[in-house]
């Protein structure tokens, strides 16, 4: 049996001083904030010290708990990780030395056999020793790799690297021709009725990475890598889903019929010229909390909610097909994001209700389709506002085309409610990412052309002064100079 001292010992160095530290449980402190940032190297920062005590809290045991260490070649405390599992007390914890474990038991669920690597059932601590590609659970010739039932939010699975079987990405119909549960098997880790914490895993090669069935689990900090879906939360489950990287899937995070916090993740295209990805964010029936999320090149949509009510605020979505798209929700709220390029900024159809407020939206427009949200407040910056059966309520929003000029926004003439056509003076040249104002700008509270009181239009306030040098086009520049002789 190995002391405390040793695993310590063994942990990367932010998470040994963490360790040295006497911290509170994670379930009495407050959660850290959903929040958008175009700095990542200040969030990559804060994540070291929050998963430093995430793992605190996952090695940090009582006086008269024990650790069971499990070798690959089962000459451990216990002969296998099942075996240690069996073995251990609740609070005790079984940690995972590095190597490939293939061991599998059949177990039933739900009236069906099923072949998993390890049934996790108490309330322990499983973790991996060390880099999390160092210890592999080999799933292969499992349906499921790690099955978890009836754990409470003191158990939890860190550290490891988690593989079943490969998965070819095909973009599929709408979410209810979808192929049945039992279709999207091997599993990495399934749950069921579980609110566990799982953190920094690494998963490649699985139709389902996480699996969460009526589970309230913490996912924290893990990368998905080339699942059929990356995390799938279905029948109620209330998962809180934070800073994880997740690329090369169906649809990255899906949730069915549940109301996730989805937050701080990174989901993207892939990292081969040949991978791609259908949905960032798949909800059906769910309404879900979804900010500070960057998701990027979704061959079909960066959001997509088919009913429900959702929340999407403080995101930054790219290069999508639509980065945003909404069918049949009665309320959806859609604030504050950053919606660049792509062929549709946000989609609607047979939205009820609801408020689109306070977007940046660069190179694409907004489709209404038989809609009627409130839409106000957001730039519409080479692009505009388009309605098909709608009847839009429409306040100051600015839609500019440089060199087009505006008159209307679906029937409405600009000028009217407060909405406008000029150039919204970012900060920033055009393609540096920096959409904040300069103090001069249209935009800006109390700069309005007609005098309107609409406070901030767009995502970002003012943060630069008047640029002294306005970048004009050719044809501005010989009109300067027309009838004069040179």
């Amino acid at each position: 049996m190995i002391t405390a001292a040793s695993i310590i010992k063994n942990l990367p160095s932010a998470i040994r001083a963490a360790c040295r530290k006497t911290t509170a449980s994670l379930e009495s402190s407050s959660p850290p904030a959903c929040r958008f940032a175009f700095q990542r190297s200040v969030v990559k920062t804060l994540l070291v010290s929050f998963f430093a005590l995430i793992f605190l809290f996952l090695l940090a045991t009582q006086a008269s708990a024990k650790t069971w260490y499990i070798k690959v070649d089962g000459t451990g405390d216990a002969p296998t990780i099942q075996a240690g599992i069996d073995s251990a007390a609740v609070g005790d914890t079984v940690l995972v030395g590095p190597g490939i474990y293939s061991d599998t038991l059949q177990i039933m669920i739900d009236n069906e056999p099923k072949v998993v690597n390890v049934h996790m059932y108490k309330n322990i601590k499983l973790v991996a020793e060390g880099n999390p590609l160092n210890t592999r659970i080999d799933g292969s010739n499992s349906d499921i790799a790690i099955y978890v039932e009836n754990v409470d939010s003191t158990a939890c699975i860190g550290g490891f690297n988690i593989r079943t079987q490969s998965w070819g990405v095909i973009c599929l119909l709408p979410e209810d021709s979808s192929p049945a549960q039992e279709d999207w098997e091997p599993v990495g880790i399934r749950c069921r009725s579980s609110s566990l914490i799982i953190t920094q895993n690494t998963f490649n090669d699985n139709f389902t990475g996480i699996e969460l069935f009526k589970s309230s689990a913490k996912i924290l900090g893990n990368e998905i890598i080339n699942s059929g879906r990356g995390i799938w939360c279905r029948d109620s489950s209330e998962a809180d889903i934070r800073q994880n990287r997740i690329s090369e899937a169906v649809e990255l995070i899906i949730c069915w019929h549940s109301n996730a916090t989805i937050c701080d993740n990174d989901l993207f295209w892939g990292s081969e010229p040949s991978a791609f990805s259908c949905y960032g964010i798949s909800c059906l029936q769910a309404s879900p909390y979804i900010s500070g999320n960057h998701i990027v090149g979704m061959v079909n949509a960066g959001i997509g909610c088919n009913g429900g009510n959702p929340v999407i605020e403080d995101n930054q979505l790219e290069w999508s097909f639509a980065n945003i798209e909404l069918q049949g929700t009665p309320f959806a709220v859609i604030r504050r994001n950053v919606v660049l390029e792509g062929t549709i900024g946000i989609d609607m159809l047979g939205v009820s209700g609801g408020v689109i407020e306070n977007n940046t939206i660069i190179g694409s427009g907004i489709v209404a389709e038989v809609s009627y949200p409130l839409i106000r407040n957001n730039i519409v910056y080479k692009g505009t506002i388009w309605c098909f059966g709608s009847s839009l309520a429409l306040e100051c929003n600015n839609v500019f085309i440089p060199s087009r000029p505006i008159t209307e926004i679906c029937t409405v003439p600009i000028g009217t409610n407060g909405n406008i056509s000029a150039d919204p003076q970012f900060c920033g040249i055009e393609g540096s990412g920096n959409y904040y104002l300069q103090d001069d700008s249209p935009c800006a509270p109390g700069n309005h052309p007609d005098g309107y009181d609409c406070g901030l239009i767009g995502t970002f306030g003012v943060s630069c002064g008047i640029d002294p040098v306005t970048q004009k086009t050719w044809g501005i520049i010989k009109s300067l100079y027309e009838g004069t002789t040179l």
